[in-house]
């Protein structure tokens, strides 16, 4: 089996930010996340007058947008303004990996519905803009969710509470179960029409998938959902551990 060489080692240090995210940060960007705040917020964004009145800080980690949290400074802030306000992440989207929509919607149809719903019932950050190429919602700090907050109880009743309210929302979207099931299968496909797979097998020592047909088991895993004829709720998995996040 393969192993690094130092000189290796040293390329994947050296990589700058834009190298392992979802593309580079646009030149104007704080233009950008001015002028949208200014347009969909209001308030006290419209008294901003020069750049250096904002931070914007890209957030890395995600697999299919740009994420930036926006920051109106506290010096120019007036009045009683809700500090959700002053402090939000735009996200902008870029091409969806994995292409998990409908092909008769737009790609980001359903992530609109969704965001809108669960901004309005309280379950997801409040969204304050909706705009072509991306989204404005609320920031939140937070801590990921290790193996010591794990073993909280109350934690553990919050999710499941949001969970079950999730799961018995109405979402008029379309109810493509099956996508990923369907989307493996695909990829299953694509691996063994253009890799030595047998051969990588035996030369990795993979025993469990050398004894045992991956195709096979997922066409069974398939007839036994289906056979279950469980009720299809929405539903999302997206727990990632990341630093910084909106969420």
């Amino acid at each position: 089996m393969a192993t690094s060489t130092n000189s290796e080692i040293d390329i994947y240090s050296k990589l700058k930010p834009e190298d392992y995210i979802r593309g580079e940060t646009p030149a104007n960007i704080k233009e950008k996340c001015l002028e949208l705040c200014r347009s969909f917020i209001g308030k006290e964004w419209n008294f901003v007058t020069k750049l250096n009145d904002i931070n914007v800080t890209r957030i890395i980690g995600g697999l299919s947008n740009q994420l930036y949290r926006v920051q109106l400074k506290k010096d120019i802030v007036y009045g009683n303004v809700a500090e959700s306000c002053y402090d939000v992440a735009i996200k902008l989207y870029q091409p969806k990996i994995p292409k998990c929509f409908n092909p008769n919607d737009g790609e980001r149809l359903n992530d609109t519905i969704v965001l809108t719903l669960t901004s309005l019932i309280g379950l997801g950050p409040k969204v304050f803009g909706i705009f072509n190429d991306g989204v404005i919602q609320a920031y939140y700090k937070h801590c990921v969710v290790g193996a010591k907050l794990s073993k909280d109880i109350n934690i553990h009743k919050q999710i499941v509470k949001s969970l079950a309210v999730l799961h018995h929302l109405s979402v008029p979207i379309c109810k493509q179960s099956f996508w990923q099931l369907h989307q493996t299968e695909q990829m299953l496909s694509e691996a063994f029409k253009n890799n030595a797979v047998l051969s990588l097998m035996n030369e990795l020592s993979l025993e469990t998938f050398k004894k045992h047909s991956v195709v096979e088991e997922l066409s069974w895993l398939k007839m036994t959902i289906s056979n279950l004829q469980f009720p299809l709720v929405f539903s999302h998995n997206d727990f990632l551990g990341h630093k910084h996040a909106y969420h």
